[in-house]
């Protein structure tokens, strides 16, 4: 049996704070989490606010954020504005000033179609290029496979662009494929090599630079002495409002254990929202560790399926309601049934798990209103004498 404060459940960027909140005031935390969610997913750029407690840790764990002033291209042609990025997105220099350049077998980042895309005048194209890496695969480079090369040798890369470089270009933007572990010092070692800067385009789905800060949080929550347990709860043990013990799937003869609970699974891609089937094979939406319940409210009605016809069209004008359901919280984010009945006195549920939440909102809204809603679990507890 493990005991602990504070048990998360959920290790993306709301379950993250959520822990590193909980060890920030003295509580022992653990963390439990099935795989990568929809955090692994950012594409490097942040929105709203970062605070403090995530900047200092993801600085530690070798991933500094800082402010985004200009807006950053993405391999789908945009350019995107976030508040805030890693280092290897962020350049002071124009866009219209930079070599595109593609690296040959690697899909999803066609240059020339990018130098058109990216310049900010109908009238521009920026300059373009496709370097050939040695020992380039026959059936072309997986993301990961390719990074995983670069970062072994930088100057692999560095030969293979620095024949392209036109004069007056100022910096080069590549895919976001520079490394793994060591993205820094990858990009600086090309740099020194080609002589002017190299700033990565933002990731594109499956994306390195959110692989980048998956690891990172990871690093984050064992430098501030988590604990971190890799496997879905399959078990919940509770009592008169309160829960005791859950169990994770590998360790269903292990209870982990404690005073408090803090569910931050996410939704569809984090698997915190799913669908259940019930009596009269009705697949119901339902919370999928704790089995609370979940509900949409739309249109005047409560849906808890996500069958009808009324949530699903594709002929709408509304935005997709799917996309907001979750779970339900009073004023205290303690999750709630659908007469407003808190269902455990001392769980509560943040980031995009919650009813009316969207993934898409952007990561510093989950990390802002998880931080708060911890903090104020956690003094609400404490003076409670939990």
């Amino acid at each position: 049996m493990s005991s602990s404060d504070v048990i998360v459940i959920g290790g993306g960027i709301a379950g993250v704070t959520a822990a590193l909140t909980t060890r920030a005031a003295g509580a022992s935390v653990t963390l439990i989490r099935a795989a990568p969610g929809a955090t692994a997913l950012s594409c490097g750029g942040w929105r709203g606010p970062m605070p403090a407690l995530i900047t200092d840790a993801l600085s530690s764990a070798g991933l500094p954020y800082a402010l985004s002033p200009l807006p950053l291209p993405h391999p789908t042609g945009e350019l995107r504005t976030y508040d805030f990025a890693s280092l290897s997105h962020i350049t002071d220099a124009s866009v219209n000033t930079a070599l595109v350049c593609g690296i040959a077998g690697l899909s999803g980042f066609v240059a020339p179609a990018l130098s058109r895309l990216y310049a900010t005048s109908d009238s521009l194209r920026l300059a373009h290029a496709t370097a050939v890496m040695e020992a380039t695969p026959p059936a072309g480079w997986a993301p990961l496979a390719l990074a995983a090369a670069i970062e072994r040798d930088p100057a692999s890369f560095a030969r293979a662009v620095r024949p392209l470089i036109p004069r007056g270009v100022t910096h080069i933007i590549t895919p976001a494929v520079l490394g793994l572990e060591n993205g820094d010092g990858v990009r600086n070692a090309i740099a020194r090599e080609v002589g002017i800067p190299v700033v990565e385009g933002l990731g594109a789905t499956p994306s390195i630079p959110g692989l980048r800060l998956d690891r990172a949080l990871m690093r984050a929550l064992r430098n501030a002495g988590a604990s971190i347990v890799t496997g879905r709860v399959t078990g919940v043990n509770a009592a008169g409002g309160r829960v005791a013990s859950v169990t994770v799937d590998a360790r269903s003869s292990d209870a982990f254990t404690a005073e408090r609970f803090v569910l931050a699974s996410g939704k569809f891609l984090g698997g915190g929202v799913a669908t259940r089937m019930f009596e009269a094979h009705e697949q119901r939406l339902i919370e999928s560790a704790f089995d609370l319940p979940v509900w949409i409210d739309h249109l005047d009605q409560v849906f808890t399926t996500a069958e009808s016809l009324t949530l699903t069209s594709r002929v709408r004008t509304y935005d997709q309601p799917l996309l907001r359901a979750g779970v339900h919280v009073d004023a205290s984010h303690r999750p709630v049934d659908p007469r407003d009945r808190a269902l455990y006195d001392n769980v509560i549920a943040v980031g995009s798990l919650l009813a009316g939440t969207d993934a898409g909102e952007g990561l510093g809204f989950a990390c802002g209103q998880a931080l708060q809603a911890v903090s104020q679990f956690l003094s609400a507890t404490s003076t409670d004498g939990a």
